[in-house]
């Protein structure tokens, strides 16, 4: 089998087992056009013909150190997955990327949250990204568009695809001890079809609910989403609104976000600041204010609290400060009516 039929075969397998619309899926493919390119390069046709020293001089050649550690290490796994695949389809007799040991990472985090800093300094700088050639009012309406969304990705810690598919009827009024709130709720696109019963369930307050039900729309969004465009494919909108984020970090002059832990040479590590990372801060926030690990899963939409423990509460250095003041807070909430009580007995008499 050639190196092209056997990347496409596995781009298949992927597509039948997740769904034509996986979030990954624009990765895979892009991984191997990537091996393609290698083996056309290095004169390799047949799947077969790949042995453990080639890959083991492309992985640490030029093309593979240019990556981030994690990034590194986290699509050599997908490589591996796809050789593994092969195997058992018996399309090669052996994978020969098993004899290359994956690297061991001093952390696994590849994402970082923002500072409150920088957030601040992020939603100043949106009208320094006004597109050109535009009158006062559609500068107006850019702004306020762009502004709405990243208050979503802010306030709910959804991904840019899934915010591009916000619908403003997923916010519904809910009835709560007397009071009404507004809650969003959505399937999360990239695990959907893993995980297609749980839903990402958020509180809103008010004015990001307010602001989010009175964005402007333009003629080309369909009715109720005010960020997807009815003329092109969702890939391309998730573009659109990711490469103006972009713009948004440039013009706030912020490169990188912190990481929680040192790379192989004991340095503090960083991560090149993107849309992604309003998720991370998102989870961040939620933990730093006290909500439980099983509460910011459920607003994230995870099946359980593993990828919250995992990837998000490394930066909470105060995370148990944050427990307890959760806890006196309930003391203090459950000791107002006893209070009170002893208040008017004393005014009784």
């Amino acid at each position: 089998m050639t190196v092209a039929d056997a990347c496409e075969l596995w781009i298949a397998r992927t597509e039948s087992q997740f769904g034509s619309d996986c979030g990954s899926l624009p990765q895979y493919k892009s991984l191997m056009k990537k091996l393609e390119d290698w083996a056309a390069g290095t004169d390799i046709e047949y799947v077969q013909d790949i042995t453990p020293l080639q890959l083991q001089m492309w992985y640490s050649s030029r093309d593979w150190l240019r990556y981030a550690v994690p990034t590194r290490s986290q699509r050599w796994g997908i490589l591996r997955s796809m050789f593994t695949f092969l195997r058992e389809c018996g399309v090669i007799e052996n994978s020969p990327i098993a004899a290359i040991k994956p690297i061991r990472l001093s952390g696994e985090h590849v994402q970082g949250p923002y500072t409150d800093e920088q957030v601040t300094r992020i939603f100043a700088h949106i009208k320094n990204t006004l597109p050109p050639k535009s009158d006062l009012k559609e500068q107006a309406v850019y702004v306020e568009r762009l502004n709405t969304f990243l208050l979503l990705l802010l306030h709910t810690g959804c991904d840019v695809v899934d915010a591009v598919l916000f619908d403003q009827n997923q916010i519904e009024p809910l009835s709560v001890d007397g009071r009404v709130i507004s809650v969003f709720r959505y399937h999360r696109r990239k695990t959907r079809n893993k995980e297609s019963k749980v839903l990402a369930v958020i509180p809103m307050s008010e004015p990001v609910a307010g602001a989010l039900r009175a964005v402007p729309s333009l003629t080309e969004n369909p009715k109720d989403m005010p960020f997807r465009s009815s003329a092109s494919d969702i890939r391309s909108d998730v573009h659109l609104w990711s490469r103006r984020i972009s713009r948004v970090l440039k013009a706030a002059g912020i490169q990188y976000v912190e990481l929680p832990d040192k790379d192989l040479h004991g340095r503090k590590r960083q991560k090149k600041a993107n849309a992604k990372q309003f998720r991370h801060t998102f989870a961040v926030r939620q933990l730093r204010t006290g909500q439980r690990p099983e509460e910011v899963a459920r607003m994230l939409g995870h099946v359980d609290t593993t990828m919250v423990r995992k990837h998000y509460a490394p930066w909470v250095a105060e995370l148990d400060e944050a427990h307890i003041r959760t806890v006196i807070r309930k003391w203090d909430e459950d000791a107002k009516p006893r209070n009170r009580r002893r208040k008017n007995r004393r005014t009784s008499k």
